[in-house]
């Protein structure tokens, strides 16, 4: 019964990753997310500060936002 459940599993992460997203396309919405969320915050600090957002921070929020991102790829279906 452990041997079956565990095929179970198997064969459902597989069909999961094959109805997924695929890697290139959440690769490239990924960084699309970051550089837009870099530039939008960036944009939000010169406006709030008068001076450019410190690089380190810059980056900081972009890579904060791809695993969000990228969690929820891996989550969704491609209709079709």
């Amino acid at each position: 019964t452990l041997r079956r459940m565990v095929g179970r599993n198997t064969a459902t992460a597989k069909a999961g990753r094959r109805d997924a997203v695929p890697i290139w396309q959440r690769l490239l919405i990924t960084l699309a997310v970051m550089l837009l969320t870099s530039y939008l915050v960036g944009l939000f600090w010169q406006w709030i500060f008068s001076s450019d957002i410190p690089s380190y921070l810059s980056g900081a929020v972009g890579g904060l936002s791809a695993v969000p991102t990228w969690e929820f790829l891996q989550r969704i279906r491609p209709k079709g």
